[in-house]
């Protein structure tokens, strides 16, 4: 059948439409008009019963295979139309109590089901809430304190099976990769986590983490700023964003971007001004602050007080043992060797690298290590701070390979 008009589709979709939902359909095949069997191959196609059919003449109505159907003849000679009801009735009432399947496609074809597209919709949308529950249950209990590390992987690696978009679930994996060193997996994971929820400051921050343990550090700095577009207030951003700004100031041919290390200044200054008790960015803050000093002597000064700041707050993390860590003693050991107090330092650093698990010293120390050499190619060999920081950064590698 050709639609002529928008008359005809909306004519064609009342009969498909009545043909699909009707508890009970008569076709009338008398004439054998074509469209009348069409919409009956619909019925058939689509409904188990109540089908029936009925025409004026079985030889002459009847085409194709539906002799079959058993039709009931329906006419004017005596008898015959009130025979043809009642038959109609018995049909109708036999078909509905015995549960009869009426449609010869279906009988056929038994494992044809039919059912609405809303149907469908409603059945996929309760099953990918299912899914996400069952998600974030899996996710729940590989974050609890006592599961172990292996079978919360598992956990999450299954809870990403089961609700492929469950943000929780790749941002916990992609940050137990980067943990785990499987970097390129970490970022797979974590950049996935972005994408599902773009306006996360925390995704953004760990995938900037992940990349730069991978060496991307022109995307870990885009990543790590993103995130402080996002949350401008988090201390440990601005210190990652710090360190990234450090490090790309440090060109491949030994010279420094002075303006980048400026830029790295006023991130790790910016964290520390959030976080008055952590060392961590005061410590690189005053670091770069003595490197700048040597082509701008106002920053000496600046350095100093510092440094000054950074015995103190040190000092008193050290002995919080809430608060204490590697990167704390660490801190303190380089405020030491600033004022002077190198052996203190050393026995300082002797300290922190106890905390670290030996496989871990390479990682761990090898960054404190980094940043000192850093700051001894830029000091001059006359400079009163650089001795002090040759010998601490030389404990430093002792203690890697120890």
């Amino acid at each position: 059948m050709e639609a002529k008009s928008d008359r005809g589709v909306s004519g064609q979709k009342e009969m498909y439409t009545s043909a699909l939902h009707a508890d009970v359909y008569i076709a009338d095949l008398t004439g054998a008009n074509p469209n009348v069997y069409l919409e009956l191959g619909v019925r058939w196609a689509l409904r188990d019963r109540v089908t029936i059919i009925v025409c004026q003449s079985i030889t002459e109505d009847l085409r194709f295979n539906v002799q079959t159907a058993k039709a009931i003849r329906y006419g004017k000679e005596p008898g015959v139309l009130k025979t043809a009801r009642q038959r109609v009735v018995d049909k109708i009432i036999q078909t509905q109590r015995d549960d009869e399947i009426d449609s010869l496609i279906r009988v056929l074809i038994p494992d044809l089901y039919t059912t609405s597209r809303a149907d469908v919709d409603r059945l996929r949308s309760r099953i990918r809430e299912l899914e996400e529950e069952r998600g974030e249950e899996l996710v729940e209990a590989a974050l609890a304190p006592d599961t172990p590390q292996d079978q919360g992987r598992r956990f999450l690696e299954e809870a990403i099976t089961k609700s492929p978009r469950n943000f929780r679930a790749h941002l916990a994996l992609g940050d137990l990769h980067r943990r785990e060193g499987r970097f390129g997996l970490a970022i797979e994971r974590l950049d996935q986590a972005t994408r599902l929820q773009p306006g996360s400051a925390e995704a953004w921050r760990l995938l900037g983490v992940a990349l730069t343990k991978a060496e991307r550090l022109d995307e870990a700095r885009t990543a790590f700023e993103r995130s402080l577009d996002l949350d401008p207030h988090h201390s440990e951003t601005w210190s990652n964003l710090g360190g990234r700004r450090r490090r790309a100031a440090m060109r491949p041919d030994g010279s420094i971007d002075r303006a980048m290390l400026r830029e790295a200044r006023d991130a790790y200054l910016r964290a520390s001004r959030i976080d008055r008790a952590d060392s961590y960015p005061l410590g690189n803050a005053a670091l770069i602050s003595l490197m700048l000093s040597t082509t701008d002597p106002a920053l000496a000064e600046a350095a100093n007080t510092e440094f000054t700041r950074l015995f103190h707050v040190a000092t008193a993390e050290v002995v919080d043992p809430e608060r204490t860590d590697e990167w704390k003693l660490l801190d303190l050991a380089t405020a030491l060797a600033y004022r002077g107090r190198l052996a203190e330092g050393e026995q300082r650093l002797a300290e922190a690298a106890a905390l670290v698990p030996r496989p871990e010293l390479p990682d761990r120390f090898g960054a404190f290590v980094r940043t000192l050499s850093d700051v001894i190619a830029v000091l001059p060999d006359d400079h009163p701070h650089r001795d002090a920081f040759v010998r601490l950064a030389g404990a430093g590698r002792a203690a890697m390979g120890a």
